[in-house]
């Protein structure tokens, strides 16, 4: 932006200026607080998020953290924490995504497609203008994440509206059976089809202490908090103070399985599955598993989701 437009820019009063962007926000608040969002909510969604993002980069020329990593590892409560402190918080599970379609569900996969603008902003203005960026990635057991992927589109997967109502646990478990082999196979290979090919960062050439459950990666322009979702809150407030520079951040949490309607099912669920001998193989005998957990937790994981034999 040239020096002239930025002085008409900030010459715009701010009272016009600044409720746009109340404005938007305000939109992907109600948005974010309904239960299902129709298609055109969806896309209205996508675009309000796209221009916030554009007017917070390219007018006020604030820098952004894109929290980037696979679903189901916290990453919401990141973003609204972030948010509280007047971060511009980033999130999205890939840059393309493309990769994924022959693993995924037709009616998921289209509402993965829903977020494919933002999913271009992301790539256009900051992946290929490789402008110094922040990013954090959490990681999770795989298991624990298909389990919870599972039951973020339960709808679809069952075919029956409403489902967390109207099926019972061995409806779920029978349909799990089938669910969790080829999203497992995509899961563990999350790092090397998107960090290693849009970042061109081979995560696990750099070494990560599995015992402290954090690390931190300084290569080019990128800057990656790399972090196990089972830590304490009190270590990941550490890591992310660290990361970012800042004191006194408390978590903010959201998007959590056990606080949603479902919750008593997905208890149950979580309580009565046991996952096949092979996904258990896939899932820890992954360099992406024996990259960041210690054998003592590989152990634990494994035996809270084997089958009995």
């Amino acid at each position: 932006m040239s020096s002239m437009w930025r002085q008409v820019v900030n010459q715009v009063p701010y009272n016009i200026k600044h409720p746009i962007n109340t404005i938007i926000k305000r939109l992907q608040r109600q948005s974010n607080q309904a239960r299902a969002l129709t298609p055109l909510k969806r896309h209205l969604r996508v675009w309000g998020r796209v221009l916030r993002w554009s007017y917070q980069l390219y007018i006020q020329r604030r820098k952004p953290i894109l929290i980037y990593q696979m679903g189901k590892v916290g990453s919401r409560t990141v973003e609204e924490t972030l948010n509280e402190r007047g971060y511009i918080a980033i999130h999205t599970h890939f840059i393309t995504g493309d990769w994924l379609e022959p693993y995924t569900d037709p009616e998921v996969w289209r509402i993965v497609q829903s977020k494919r603008l933002e999913r271009l902003w992301v790539h256009n203005a900051i992946i290929k203008r490789e402008q110094p960026t922040q990013f954090i990635t959490p990681v999770r057991d795989p298991i624990s994440i298909i389990i919870a992927s599972f039951f973020q589109h339960l709808d679809i997967h069952m075919g029956v509206e409403n489902a967390a109502q109207n099926v019972s646990v061995d409806e779920l478990l029978a349909r799990f059976e089938s669910y969790q082999r080829p999203n497992i196979t995509a899961l563990v290979t999350w790092f090397e089809r998107e960090v290693q090919t849009y970042l061109d960062i081979n995560v696990f050439e750099h070494p990560f202490d599995a015992e402290q459950g954090h690390g931190r990666i300084t290569q080019g322009n990128c800057d990656i908090l790399l972090y196990k979702l089972e830590i304490p809150d009190e270590r990941k407030i550490v890591a992310l103070e660290e990361f970012l520079g800042i004191t006194d951040l408390s978590l903010v949490h959201a998007n959590v399985g056990a606080d949603k309607a479902y919750a008593d099912l997905y208890k149950s669920f979580k309580k009565q599955v046991r996952v096949a001998d092979d996904v258990l193989d896939t899932a820890y005998n992954s360099t992406l598993v024996r990259h960041f957990y210690t054998d003592a937790e590989i152990a634990r994981f494994r035996a809270k989701w084997q089958r009995d034999s």
